[in-house]
């Protein structure tokens, strides 16, 4: 699944914990906290996102840590409550996958902006990287999408992406103008069997140049509605339908090009 970090609402989200304070706590040892307030503030607004802007897409947020040389953490790794600070009360253990992903996030939703994140210290002292990617999937991926159901989607994206925006940061959110189509299962690489027809009234439309990002295929939603087309036809495998802000058009090519391995952000 294509993750996007680059979107100018992420300069904000890279949650560094360079300099941060450190704390005796028993029975946890040395441990170094930072404030969780800009993770907590995106993550809390997310279930207030209106019902009627996720009937066709759905934002999903990721977050994602390891240590400065990108290697995994190793120490425990947890949210401290505001009211607990130093007693290790109430702490929440956050979970990461050797990839660095942190995959139990629903467990901070609803926790205080105030508490902290917290890691014990193990005499490396190794600095932290912190950060956070979305993805903004269709939620079908029945193989026919109308035309209609994905400029719903686009708009419906943009509006979760302002929602979740602290203030002055909606301004910043671009629109999503874009859809990509992703094998399923994978990371990119094994798309060789995934089809993309477009349709005019029941008739295959094949005048509208294909654009690749790496392997895969990408359509400008502005450029089937003036080539008038009505209907998105996948076929072939499982697939992931994705929104996605106007991308780098020294990106884009004419055929699919390798897929870019590429870390944790």
């Amino acid at each position: 699944m294509i993750k996007f970090t680059t979107l100018p609402i992420l300069a904000l989200l890279i949650l560094s914990a360079p300099a941060i304070s450190a704390q005796s706590a028993a029975p946890d040892g040395p441990v170094k906290c930072t404030g969780a307030k800009m993770m907590l503030g995106l993550l809390n607004k997310m279930p207030e996102i209106p019902a009627d802007k996720t009937d066709v897409l759905t934002l999903k947020m990721e977050m994602f840590a390891t240590k400065i040389d990108g290697s995994p953490i190793d120490q425990r790794f947890f949210y401290r409550p505001p009211s607990t600070k130093g007693a290790g009360k109430g702490d929440i253990a956050m979970i990461f996958d050797d990839e660095g992903k942190f995959i139990n996030l629903d467990a901070l939703i609803g926790q205080s902006k105030k508490g902290e994140l917290c890691r014990e210290m193990d005499g490396g002292d190794k600095k932290v990287q912190m950060g956070m990617s979305f993805q903004m999937p269709f939620n079908s991926n029945n193989g026919s999408h109308s035309l209609t159901e994905l400029v719903e989607g686009l708009a419906d994206g943009t509006a979760q992406m302002k929602g979740i925006a602290p203030g002055p940061a909606r301004m910043l959110v671009p629109k999503l103008r874009y859809i990509i189509i992703t094998p399923a299962n994978g990371d990119g690489n094994d798309d060789s069997t995934i089809r993309a027809t477009l349709l005019r009234g029941g008739v295959v439309v094949d005048d509208i140049p294909a654009r690749f990002l790496g392997p895969n295929r990408v359509f400008s939603i502005a450029a089937l509605k003036k080539a008038k087309i009505d209907s998105l036809s996948i076929t072939g495998g499982p697939y992931q339908l994705q929104a996605m802000p106007n991308p780098d058009k020294g990106a884009l090519s004419d055929s699919p090009q390798p897929a870019v391995e590429s870390g944790a952000p």
